[in-house]
């Protein structure tokens, strides 16, 4: 009876070492599925950030080249109104001289009749 008892106690400690092995293991894989998982997580964060860094770059880019060719487009039309005013004021500039030339024309000719 006493060997009975050792043998049934013997048995129940190797099953509650077993238990404790078995719990280990399960505490240990969720541990690591915890942190698979967080890691996952933290990962597509990083690339969320990684991206929303690159918008943010091809933005600032995008802003700066606007205003680039804004200020490009802005100094064409400014050359293109100058030159303009510039021939305008030419042929306002000759055409004064031609009317000049003409009453100096006409003057010697009524001089001369």
């Amino acid at each position: 009876l006493d060997n009975s008892v050792k043998v049934q106690e013997k048995k129940l400690e190797q099953e509650r070492q077993r238990a404790e092995v078995t719990a280990a293991i399960a505490l240990r894989a969720r541990k690591a599925k915890v942190a698979q998982v967080s890691w996952t997580r933290l990962r597509r964060r990083v690339v969320r950030a990684h991206d929303a860094h690159e918008a943010l770059q091809r933005d600032a880019v995008t802003e700066v080249l606007s205003r680039v060719m804004a200020n490009v487009n802005a100094h064409i039309l400014a050359k293109a109104r100058v030159e303009a005013a510039n021939s305008s004021h030419q042929r306002s500039l000759l055409r004064q001289q031609l009317m000049i030339r003409e009453k100096a024309y006409a003057a010697a000719h009524l001089s001369a009749a």
